[in-house]
C-alpha cells in the first residue's frame, strides 16, 4: 500500500493507493524481465539451477569444440578417408593417406566443406526434399577434393554436379541399399558400424571412380583438373546394391 497527499486550496488531502496483489514487478517492467524470470523459475523447477554455473563451464566450452572440430577436422578425416579408398581401388593402400587432409591444402577443404555444408543445410531448411536433391547433388565433394584438393569450391560443386546429372534417382537407391546392414549394426550396439564403415566408403569411392571415368571418356571432363595423367578405366561396377 502507498500513501500520499496533495495540496488544495490550503488544505491538504490525504490519498491512499491500493497495490494489487497480483502485481508483478518484472513483467512491469517489460518482457526483458519476464524471460529472466521465467528462466529462473524453469531451472529452479527441475532442480537445475545450482547447475548453472558448471553449464557455462563445462557444456559450453565442449559444444565449441564440437563446432570447432567438424568445420576444422572431420572435413580433413573424411577427404583423407575418401583419398585412401580411391587410391585403394588402384592398388595403393598406405594407410598414411587418410591423414593426408590435413597436409594437402588443408584451409581450401575446410572453406569448400564449409560453404558446401551451409548450402545443403539451407536447402534443408527451405524444405526437406531440396535438402535431399542437394546433398546428392554435391556427394562426390569428397571424392574430389581428394583427387585434388586445390579446386576452388565452386569448380568442385561443378564437377559434382556434372557428375551426378541424371544419376541421383540411382545414387539415392545406392544410399537405401545400406539400410540393411545399419539396422543390423545398431543391433551390435555400434560395433558393427567398425566393419561397415570400410564397406560403404569402399563401395562409394567405386560409384566415383565410375561416374569420374564415364565423364572423361565422354569428355565431360578434363582429368589433368582431377591430377590424373591420363583416363583411369576401372571395371565398371554390375550394381549399385549394397547386397
Amino acid at each position: 500500500m502507498l500513501t500520499g497527499s496533495f495540496f488544495s486550496q490550503g488544505s491538504s488531502v490525504k490519498t491512499v493507493y491500493q497495490i494489487p496483489d497480483n502485481f508483478n514487478s518484472y513483467s512491469y517492467y517489460g518482457s526483458r524481465h519476464d524471460f529472466r524470470d521465467a528462466f529462473y523459475n524453469f531451472l529452479h523447477f527441475f532442480g537445475i539451477n545450482h547447475l548453472l554455473p558448471l553449464i557455462f563451464i563445462f557444456v559450453i566450452p565442449i559444444l565449441m569444440l564440437m563446432i570447432a572440430y567438424s568445420i576444422f577436422v572431420s572435413p580433413a578425416f573424411e577427404i583423407g578417408e575418401s583419398r585412401f579408398y580411391v587410391h585403394n581401388r588402384f592398388g595403393d593402400t598406405r594407410f598414411s593417406a587418410i591423414f593426408s587432409g590435413f597436409t594437402a591444402n588443408w584451409l581450401n577443404t575446410v572453406g569448400v566443406k564449409l560453404v558446401t555444408n551451409l548450402i545443403i543445410l539451407g536447402w534443408t531448411l527451405l524444405f526437406v526434399v531440396p535438402g535431399i536433391i542437394a546433398s546428392l547433388r554435391y556427394s562426390m565433394i569428397n571424392y574430389i577434393l581428394s583427387d585434388n584438393p586445390n579446386l576452388s569450391g565452386a569448380r568442385a560443386r561443378e564437377i559434382s554436379n556434372q557428375l551426378t546429372m541424371g544419376e541421383k534417382g540411382s545414387i539415392f537407391v545406392f544410399g537405401l541399399s545400406f539400410i540393411g546392414w545399419i539396422i543390423l549394426c545398431g543391433m551390435t550396439f555400434g560395433i558393427g558400424f567398425i566393419f561397415l564403415r570400410p564397406y560403404t566408403h569402399a563401395s562409394g569411392a567405386e560409384l566415383y571412380i565410375f561416374l569420374r571415368d564415364r565423364a572423361i571418356q565422354n569428355g565431360m571432363l578434363d582429368p589433368s583438373e582431377l591430377g590424373l595423367n591420363a583416363p583411369q578405366n576401372p571395371v565398371p561396377p554390375t550394381s549399385t546394391s549394397a547386397y
